[in-house]
């Protein structure tokens, strides 16, 4: 009776090596808008046309006219503006409660883990 031996890596890599992102990125795409501090623990889901990846910690999502900016709870090692985000919810709103997941598109897409959101703060453009 042959055996068989299954073997299974797992490499961990720094944040610094999954994702570099250009010195300032934030602050520059920050700068378009102004921070209101008026925030919301929850966003309409069938609101939001889009969603812009900052970089590992901020993303922008485009609701009815309006932008938010989500800062995370905290960094995600996965999260870059390559790459996307899916989100299951079972009402019709995207909370900060809710985790999202870093998914690699593609064929077939990958999921490459989640992170918890922040609150919602309101941006005014300038």
């Amino acid at each position: 009776m042959k055996r068989m031996i299954l073997a299974m890596t797992l490499v961990f890599l720094p944040v610094g090596a999954l994702a570099q992102y250009p010195q300032g990125a934030k602050e520059k795409e920050l700068a378009k808008y102004e921070r209101t501090g008026k925030r919301e623990s929850c966003i309409q889901r069938n609101r939001i046309e889009s969603t812009q990846i900052v970089d590992a910690s901020t993303i922008l999502f485009f609701v009815g006219g309006q932008v938010y900016l989500n800062e995370l709870q905290q960094k995600c090692a996965f999260l870059s503006p390559m790459r996307g985000i899916s989100y299951t919810t079972s009402i019709n709103q995207l909370c900060n409660t809710d985790i999202i997941s870093v998914v690699e598109t593609g064929m077939p897409v990958r999921n490459l883990g989640a992170c918890n959101l922040g609150q919602f703060e309101l941006l005014q453009k300038k």
